[in-house]
């Protein structure tokens, strides 16, 4: 945020044709991730985790934001990982792990939709298209690492992450259960949760909420809810923080 915030102080120095339009554009994108970012719980964000990174949206904002000692971002795509490789290197404190958060470690096969951002390990449920009312179809399937949360935390050396983010495509089931220790590390939680099963045996909203109340969560907002055709809610993000 103190970096965003010095970004325009510098532009309202500028020659006026200049700083009026570029000014009126990082205004509205500055405030408008202020908007968002003001509902996260005010604490100090050091260390912030993006799993399921996809292109960086989310891991980008936080970071001009927060402007975070640590960034990672874990991405099981490897197209995408290697394309978060080149763009992110410009953030300070940034790295990429090429990885599926999954129960155990070792191989897992990643299932590739033509909706890249709707890939995952589980099997898309056949009533998918019909919720969101377009085609959402596997093209593909490709073999990737497979990591628990815990065996992550150990790798980088986390001792805290004050901001996960995660968007796993119905695997959070997987995540949540290989990471008990890891839990234990982490401040904020922000992930989707689904409503409706869009993925062969995804956890569900209730299911997720009651394991992260047992391991000392508590729900703080909903974000972003979305509707399928028929008005049903199909899913939302949440965020928990531990306190």
């Amino acid at each position: 945020m103190k970096r965003a915030w010095a970004a325009l102080q510098h532009l309202r120095r500028q020659p006026l044709p200049f700083r009026t339009t570029i000014t009126r554009v990082l205004n509205r994108r500055f405030f408008k991730d202020y908007k968002f970012f003001h509902k996260f719980p005010s604490i100090e964000y050091r260390t912030i985790l993006d799993i399921g990174a996809h292109r960086g949206e989310f891991a980008k904002r936080a970071c001009l934001h927060y402007s975070p000692k640590t960034l990672c971002l874990v991405e099981a795509d490897p197209k995408l990982a290697e394309s978060l490789r080149h763009e992110i290197i410009r953030f300070p404190g940034a790295s990429i792990v090429h990885a599926a958060l999954a129960e155990r470690n070792g191989p897992v096969t990643l299932r590739l939709n033509e909706h890249d951002a709707s890939s995952s390990l589980l099997p898309i449920s056949h009533r998918a298209q019909e919720m969101f009312g377009r085609p959402l179809k596997e093209v593909g399937t490709v073999t990737v690492p497979g990591m628990t949360l815990d065996e992550l935390f150990c790798q980088l050396k986390f001792t805290q992450v004050d901001l996960m983010k995660v968007d796993i495509q119905g695997g959070e089931r997987g995540l949540l259960q290989s990471g008990q220790t890891a839990l234990q590390k982490t401040r904020v939680i922000y992930l989707e949760v689904l409503f409706t099963e869009q993925y062969e045996n995804c956890a569900l909203f209730t299911e997720l909420h009651d394991r992260l109340n047992c391991a000392g969560f508590k729900l703080q907002f909903f974000d972003d809810m979305r509707r399928g055709k028929n008005g049903d809610l199909l899913y939302s993000n949440a965020c928990y923080f531990r306190h």
